[in-house]
This record gives structure tokens, C-alpha cells and sequence, in this order.
């Protein structure tokens, strides 16, 4: 395979830098040239990778989340390629990888979050415009929901690169099984397929491995989930694809047990970032303004200093039941509806309405005292 040119040769290694006792002492999986003419002494070709899946030389702007970072190379060359921002997401501890000593030697801004793929959204992370997603759908006993969080958290493209079965032995008792019960040719890439590993199955020395998926499985996988996708390479039993942001279908969004619990937790996570705080923060600020005016009028007319109690109790019930009312009701707005944002103010006035009718008969058995 011919390599393109990157936007950034790599930098000349430091004076005096020695390989061997640099790499020593770390499993490296991957092999990247971290300097001129020297390579991380990992199997899994950076270079290679990228170009089978497509990933763009210039990555100038662009926010990228490398998913599974693992020894972090990936992540680095993103970096490299002009990335804005990179966050390398992965559950192992970066000072075991050897993560944090080529940051450190890089002097790169690379953060790393230590999590799951499984948990990530975008009230924590953000959105991204790239997402890297190699050597990790194999791994995952929840395959389709891990998809379902990437397309939470992506705003533009998601490169893949995993194990496939299509050119791999996936029968179990492969040699005694007769030719003719085999599915062969376009039966077998037309049926996805997803082939569950037993502990050890696939590779004697990793128990990590739960699925072995055909190419067709992955494509659909990433359709169903609100992705355009096409595969981009594919050699022995490995293949890497290229994913771009698409429409939800409706079957996931209405039509199917899925339909409740991921709006909800999509809808959650983006009302509890600041910018969809917003939303309550006005309105109840505009009733904490006006209610402690009525009451501080109400203290200094009639000398009743309960009040000011009364008005910091009403406070607190409403600051809790507009924030709730916005973000229990959220999930039912439709996602791309001009009235959304007036939704989310209704909601929140609702719940403020209701504080302030429960402030109210707390005052009036506070004066009937």
C-alpha cells in the first residue's frame, strides 16, 4: 500500500534520546514513528491503518476522540496531522501504556480520559468531528450499544478498523464440518453475522474477545445507528470502514424498545450541559428577581419577617422543579422542531408555576399563624 504524504514529517529525536531503554518495560501495541526513522516497537502499523480507513492527512481544526487509545500512538498522529484537540479515551492506566511517557517526550496536549466506551456522552465529552474506533468492536460484549454512544457524541466522521470473519475460519469444528452445509459466496456477505468467541477462542493469548462480526454486519450495525458508511479496505481477517454522520432512523427513535431510554439519556445529557442550563437559568432568575422583591416589600410594608423565609424555601422548590420539568420533559420534544427551544422555556415556567402556587400556601398558613 502507498502512504500519502502527511502534513507533518516527523520531528528528529532529541540528543542523546536511546530507543532500547526508552520502550523498555511497556507492551507496545502499536508501531508509529515517533521520531525520524524511529518506531515505537509495537505490530499494529499506524501508518497503514489510517490509510486503510481513510483518515484525512489534514486534520487542521478538527476535534478528534481516539477511542480505545490504548499506548496512544494513534491519538499522537492526530495530533500531528493538525487536530485542534484530541482526547485519547481508553480504560487502561496511561503510565502503564506508556502514554504518559511519550507525552511527556512529545511535550504533546493530548489529554486522556480514563472511561469506557459504553458510558461517553456529550454532556461530558462534547461532540467531535472525528472519531478513531480501531481494534475495538471485537472487543465489546455490547457491540450495538457502544455504536449508539459514538453517534451520540459525533458531528462529522468515524473511522473503523476491526476483526471480520468473511476470509476467516468462524465454524467451530471448521475441518469435520461437510463443504456443503458452509454458507458460501454472496450468502455469506449478503446474512450479517455476528460470531460469538468463547474465552481464548479467537487468539489463545487474549480473552478480550467477545464478537467477530462480517463486513455486512458492520455495515449495518453502523446504518441502524444513524451513520452513512462504506467499507474502504479489507485484508485477511481484518477491515477498516469509513462513517459519516447520518440521519436516526425512526425505527430506533419510535419504533422499537430502544425507542424510551436513549432519547431520554441523548436528551438528558445535552439539557444538563451549560448551554442547555441556559434554558432554566433565565427563567428562574426572572422569578427569584420578582419574588424577592414581593417579599422584601412584603417585609418592609408589613413587618413579617417570616417572609424572607418563606421566599429562600420557595427559591429552592423552584429551582429544583423548573430544572426537573425541563429535563424529564425534554425527550418528548421533537429533536429538530423550531418550537424545541420554546418547549424547554414552557417546561421550565411550568415548574416554576407550580413552585410558586406551593410558596403561596405556605405564606398563607405562615400569616394565619
Amino acid at each position: 500500500m502507498v502512504i500519502n504524504k502527511r502534513t507533518a514529517a516527523p520531528p528528529a529525536a532529541p540528543l542523546g534520546f536511546s530507543p532500547d531503554s526508552y520502550f523498555r518495560g511497556v507492551h507496545w501495541h502499536q508501531r508509529w514513528e515517533i521520531f525520524r526513522g524511529i518506531f515505537v516497537p509495537g505490530q499494529n502499523r499506524v501508518d497503514y491503518l489510517c490509510e486503510a480507513a481513510q483518515l484525512p492527512a489534514d486534520l487542521s481544526g478538527k476535534r478528534v476522540l481516539d477511542v480505545g487509545a490504548w499506548n496512544g500512538c494513534f491519538s499522537f498522529e492526530c495530533e500531528r496531522r493538525g487536530a485542534q484537540e484530541v482526547i485519547a479515551l481508553s480504560l487502561e492506566n496511561p503510565a502503564q501504556t506508556g502514554f504518559d511517557r511519550m507525552k511527556q517526550l512529545l511535550g504533546s496536549k493530548v489529554r486522556y480520559v480514563n472511561g469506557s466506551v459504553y458510558t461517553i456522552s456529550p454532556g461530558e465529552l462534547g461532540t467531535f468531528d472525528v472519531i478513531l474506533f480501531f481494534g475495538v468492536l471485537y472487543h465489546l460484549r455490547y457491540p450495538l450499544l457502544a455504536i449508539d454512544r459514538l453517534r451520540s457524541v459525533s458531528r462529522g466522521e468515524v473511522f473503523i478498523e476491526t476483526h471480520v470473519i468473511d476470509q476467516h475460519p468462524w465454524l467451530r469444528g471448521w475441518p469435520e464440518v461437510p463443504e456443503q452445509v458452509i454458507p458460501q459466496g454472496a450468502a455469506l456477505q449478503r446474512t450479517p453475522i455476528w460470531r460469538q468467541y468463547a474465552e481464548f477462542e479467537l487468539n489463545p493469548g487474549d480473552q478480550s474477545n467477545w464478537f467477530g462480526p462480517n463486513v455486512v454486519a458492520v455495515l449495518e450495525a453502523f446504518q441502524t445507528a444513524g451513520f452513512e458508511i462504506a467499507q474502504t479496505q479489507s485484508w485477511t481477517n481484518r477491515a477498516a470502514f469509513r462513517a459519516k454522520v447520518s440521519t436516526i432512523p425512526a425505527r430506533l427513535l419510535q419504533h422499537s424498545y430502544e425507542s424510551v431510554s436513549p432519547r431520554m439519556h441523548a436528551y438528558r445529557t445535552r439539557f444538563s450541559m451549560p448551554q442547555g442550563r441556559l434554558y432554566f437559568v433565565a427563567v428562574w432568575l426572572v422569578y427569584s428577581s420578582l419574588a424577592f422583591l414581593i417579599a422584601r416589600w412584603n417585609v418592609t410594608s408589613h413587618q413579617h419577617p417570616k417572609d424572607l423565609r418563606l421566599v429562600f424555601a420557595g427559591l429552592a422548590v423552584a429551582a429544583w422543579a423548573g430544572y426537573w420539568f425541563a429535563l424529564v420533559g425534554s425527550p418528548y420534544l421533537r429533536p429538530r422542531s423550531v418550537y424545541r427551544h420554546l418547549g424547554l422555556v414552557f417546561l421550565s415556567l411550568a415548574g416554576v408555576f407550580f413552585s410558586t402556587l406551593l410558596w403561596l400556601l405556605l405564606a398563607v398558613k405562615a400569616y394565619s399563624e
